[in-house]
C-alpha cells in the first residue's frame, strides 16, 4: 500500500458524525443548479448532509417497480437518520425524469402536479416506516424544474 493523500479526518475514531439533513436526490446531474440554490436557501452546506442518490429520487419509495427497490431506499434513509442523528429529511424529484420514462404531460402544471403527488406518497410511506421504528425526523418535499425549485405541501 502507498498513501496518496495525507489529511486529518474531521472526526475521531468511534465518534459519530452529526449531519443536518438527509437529502434524497435523483442521480440525474441536470438539475444541480436549482438543487444548489435550494440547499443554500435551506442552509444545508456541503458536508452537512447525507445525500443518497438514486435514479428517480423518490420514485422507488412512492411508485416502486418492486418492493426490493423501496426497501433499499428506505433503508438508506433510515441508516443515515439513525447513524448521523438527523432531524430532517428532504425529498426531491425533478421534471423530465428518465427513471419515470420521460413522461409526456399536457403542460408544466400537469407535470408539477404529477411529481408533487409522488412526493406526497413518498413522504407518507417514509414517515410510516420511520415512525414504526421510533424515528421522527421532519420531512420536507421539493420539486426541481427548469425554472428552479418548488416546495410541495
Amino acid at each position: 500500500m502507498r498513501r496518496i493523500v495525507q489529511e486529518r479526518p474531521t472526526r475521531r475514531r468511534g465518534e459519530h458524525v452529526r449531519v443536518k439533513a438527509v437529502v434524497l436526490l435523483c442521480s440525474d446531474p441536470g438539475f444541480k443548479a436549482p438543487l444548489k440554490a435550494l440547499m443554500r436557501l435551506l442552509e444545508v452546506r456541503s458536508g452537512e448532509g447525507d445525500m443518497p442518490s438514486v435514479a428517480g429520487g423518490v420514485r422507488d419509495i412512492a411508485s416502486p417497480s418492486n418492493d426490493g427497490d423501496r426497501a433499499y431506499v428506505l433503508g438508506q434513509i433510515e441508516k443515515a437518520v439513525r447513524l448521523h442523528h438527523v432531524g430532517q429529511v428532504i425529498l426531491t424529484n425533478h421534471a423530465d425524469c428518465g427513471a419515470y420514462g420521460y413522461l409526456q404531460f399536457q403542460n408544466e402544471d400537469d407535470e408539477r402536479q404529477f411529481y408533487a403527488e409522488d412526493l406526497r406518497k413518498a413522504e407518507k410511506v417514509l414517515r410510516d416506516h420511520l415512525r414504526g421504528i421510533g424515528l421522527k425526523p421532519a420531512i420536507s418535499k421539493y420539486f426541481l424544474d427548469f425554472h428552479g425549485a418548488l416546495e410541495i405541501r
